[in-house]
């Protein structure tokens, strides 16, 4: 797509089954978008998005330079996605809504995947506490290099809401703006129930990632929903990786157990830079 402004979308971008769409955004296109999901995968669909963006919270504090603003969610897997894949680099996202909504079949030939790299994804609702991603499903999400964001949460709903699959964040910002600076939620929300700490199928990893809130240590940094849990959930943890929240924290018996050398350092903070 050449340089420019374009219109809202205001139709759902349907990828049929064993179907991909490539998208390419030069510096400086910014797309406009209503339709609620802008991009919705079948089974064994296949979305790319590349942008120009050379930003990153790591490397420095250059604004976005291509991306998509819309007013829902951006892109959104259900009960009819399956063995899927979406790439997405160097753009930049924003919503008045949860940006990615990841709740693929159960069933199918294979997992879901989903890469993110050099990208800033902004859920800019203030008022109304959802995370910028929901995930929730057999999928795995991998995060690099970028920024994810919410403007609005509360106890119980972070940034990322990750209640199944496997998530994997490096070098990367999780930021909990919080309206006002006084409804910052969870960096990360997960449901432990009884899932257990070997489980390969629903686990979080993280390498040299900074989890900042507005309200510091007004919410842990990790957060369990699940006041029923019994199980143990696997935190693997290759670097430090720093907050200014409280330590990951259960509202039922539920545990987490560290693997790898690195542990959460709480620090005092300043916003991240992108």
């Amino acid at each position: 797509m050449w340089p420019g402004e374009y219109s809202s979308e205001i139709s759902t971008i349907e990828i049929p089954s064993n179907d991909e769409i490539n998208i390419q955004l030069s510096t400086g296109t910014i797309v406009g978008y209503a339709a609620n999901p802008l991009f919705h995968l079948n089974s064994s669909s296949y979305l790319n998005i590349n942008g120009n963006t050379q930003a990153s919270p790591i490397r420095n504090t250059s604004s976005a330079e291509s991306g998509f603003i819309g007013t829902n969610t951006f892109l959104a897997l259900d009960a009819s996605t399956e063995d899927s894949t979406v790439t997405i680099s160097s753009v930049q996202i924003k919503s008045n809504a949860t940006v990615f909504n990841l709740q693929p079949g159960a069933t199918g030939s294979g997992d879901c995947e989903i890469y993110i790299d050099n990208c800033k994804l902004d859920n800019t609702d203030t008022g109304t506490a959802r995370p910028a991603i929901l995930i929730n499903g057999p999928l795995y999400v991998g995060i690099d290099n970028s920024s994810i964001i919410s403007n609005r949460g509360d106890a119980t709903r972070g940034t990322i809401q990750h209640f199944n699959g496997r998530l994997n964040i490096s070098n990367s910002s999780v930021w909990s703006k919080g309206l006002n600076s006084t409804l910052s939620g969870p960096g990360v929300v997960v449901d432990i129930g009884s899932t257990t700490s070997t489980s390969t199928s629903y686990y979080l990893q993280l390498t040299n990632t900074q989890f900042y809130a507005e309200t510091a240590k007004a919410r842990p940094v990790i957060y369990d929903k699940n006041g029923s849990s019994t199980g143990t959930f696997g935190l693997f943890m290759n670097s430090i990786c720093t907050t200014n929240q409280l330590n990951p924290e259960a509202s039922g018996t539920g545990n987490y157990i560290v693997y790898g050398p690195g542990t959460f350092q709480i620090s005092f903070m300043r916003e991240p830079l992108w």
